[in-house]
């Protein structure tokens, strides 16, 4: 087996066990990895700690993302989980696995349909 079947099949195996589903606009249900980091985001005569979120996805689930994109993450029923929807901020890069990586920001939730007409 060749170096590059063997990382893409460890990148496989991540994603089963560290990744969840996820309603990638545009794209449809992809699997990504989601994360949050602390990080430092210092000024002039002070810090404060921001918490910066990221979402990894191989660039065989998305070719090319793009800022403002919705990233919806799903439950493990694979409903749309509210409180946990992203929208794709700034750049996204590729590593050398071809894997993305997107900072993402909370989205707001879309309106509610309007009511049925009686």
């Amino acid at each position: 087996m060749s170096a590059a079947a063997r990382a893409a099949r460890l990148l496989e195996a991540v994603l089963r066990v560290h990744g969840e589903n996820a309603d990638w606009e545009g794209v449809g249900i992809v699997r990504v990895i989601a994360r949050e980091r602390d990080v430092n985001a210092g000024f002039d005569y002070g810090a404060s700690i921001a918490t910066a979120r990221f979402v990894r996805v191989r660039r065989a689930e998305v070719a090319s993302p793009e800022e403002g994109q919705i990233v919806q993450l799903l439950d493990e029923a694979g409903a749309p989980d509210p409180e946990r929807r992203f929208a794709v901020v700034g750049e996204p890069m590729l590593d050398r696995k071809r894997v993305w990586t997107c900072t993402v920001e909370p989205a707001p939730l879309p309106p509610p349909p309007p009511p049925p007409e009686e």
